[in-house]
């Protein structure tokens, strides 16, 4: 399965190549009956091969979305509802619940209202429940590890989601557990599935499962410190002694002395002069000849001997200069990735007219800058190049992006 993205002036699309290419009656299920939360699609022939084509205007991935916020108890549910009333109002169409894709880049967040849509791509055949395991393998990486609730609910749900034959309700259970009580309140009850170790390592910053580090006696873990510090002091002195004897040996190997000391001390004093010179300050015996050229002499001096600059180019310093009419200051980039847009959880306030909430994002890979499109509304141009959603474009210095109608220069 291939997935590309396109975008034209108003609207923009993600294409999905099916591997094989799949021509059946779910095509026509879904197009002829509007199912609530799935991304509407067209099969598109190209080049031999079908492609779906998926409108995405005005929606973001949720891989994108993690970016940028954590993935917090209440989004985790929501997702669940909305995948689990899809997989109910499909069955009526003959539908397969194996056609749902639950890869993070094919899982869509609505920008305004928030809505969850997924991707339905016909032929598929991957278990539901294959999909939401790895899907949780994904998240766990992805969930605020200082929130505590958080974390026993999706450990919770991923050891279920290993279990042979569960099924989505349960893990939606114990999410609607854990969201209703409080951790102090909630585990105790659930000593079963959570232990108290487990709890007590959370609250360390231990994720429940890394394996539980041996306690040591309070006496060997004494004994062993003391142990360790007196090795460590002796290999100190032991390496002072041989540092002396190094240098010892080093300073007799290269000779030095005082007559080459002062020596230095000449060739230094003798740098230091030679501005002087170069400024005229220092006078000598023989007065050297003045020279006079003449305006024409200069012209034709600089013909024969061009300037050459021998610098290097100046590095970006991560500033974008806004070019319009609207007052807005300049934006300087601290940190990396540096979302742009008109919502207030944007690094980069910009609340114009025509500027999406998050409308573009600036990532930093080492000395180089990239800018993408966040699927805005009014889309992100380049050097008058409009951008696809997900498409990374390099930034030089003197770079013109257009957020909808505003222009920023890359300095």
């Amino acid at each position: 399965m291939e997935i590309c993205y396109k975008r034209n002036l108003n609207q923009s699309y993600m294409f999905i190549t099916s591997n094989p290419a799949y021509s059946g009656y779910q095509i026509h299920m879904c197009r002829q009956n509007h199912i609530h939360n799935l991304l509407q699609f067209e099969p598109v022939v190209s080049e031999g091969e079908t492609q779906f084509r998926y409108e995405i205007t005005g929606k973001r991935s949720l891989d994108h979305v993690l970016e940028s916020s954590d993935f917090a108890i209440d989004m985790f549910a929501k997702m669940l509802e909305t995948l689990l009333g899809i997989c109910q109002e499909i069955r009526p169409y003959l539908l397969e619940e194996e056609g749902i894709l639950l890869e993070p880049e094919s899982i869509y967040l609505e920008n305004g209202t928030k809505k969850f849509y997924f991707t339905y791509c016909p032929g598929r055949k991957e278990p539901v429940t294959e999909g939401f395991r790895k899907l949780m393998e994904y998240l766990l990486a992805k969930i605020n590890h200082e929130d505590e609730q958080m974390v026993l609910a999706s450990y919770e749900a991923y050891q279920k989601s290993t279990e042979e034959g569960f099924s989505l309700d349960e893990i939606l259970r114990i999410l609607y557990q854990y969201r209703q009580q409080n951790v102090e309140d909630y585990v105790p009850d659930r000593q079963k599935t959570v232990s108290s170790k487990k709890v007590a390592a959370l609250q360390k910053g231990v994720m429940p499962w890394e394996p539980e580090k041996k306690e040591v006696d309070a006496e060997e873990e004494t004994a062993g410190q003391k142990k360790k510090k007196g090795y460590w002091k002796k290999y100190e002195i032991d390496m002072i002694e041989k540092d002396d004897e190094y240098y010892k040996k080093d300073a007799q190997s290269r000779g030095w002395n005082m007559a080459m000391e002062e020596k230095l001390q000449e060739c230094i004093a003798a740098i230091s002069r030679i501005p002087a010179f170069l400024t005229g300050k220092i006078n000598h015996e023989k007065e050297e000849e003045q020279i006079v050229c003449t305006p024409m002499d200069y012209k034709e001096m600089q013909e024969e001997n061009p300037t050459v600059y021998l610098g290097t180019e100046r590095a970006p310093e991560g500033v974008l200069r806004y070019d319009g009419k609207e007052g807005i200051s300049n934006i300087r980039m601290e940190y990396f990735p540096f979302i742009i847009g008109s919502s207030e959880q944007a690094d980069g306030n910009v609340c114009i007219q025509g500027v999406s909430r998050m409308h573009a994002r600036i990532t930093r890979e080492k000395e180089d800058y990239y800018v993408e499109d966040l699927n805005s509304m009014n889309g992100t141009w380049l050097n008058g190049k409009m951008l696809a959603y997900r498409e990374k474009e390099q930034l030089c210095m003197n770079d013109v992006i257009q957020l909808g109608r505003e222009r920023f220069t890359f300095l």
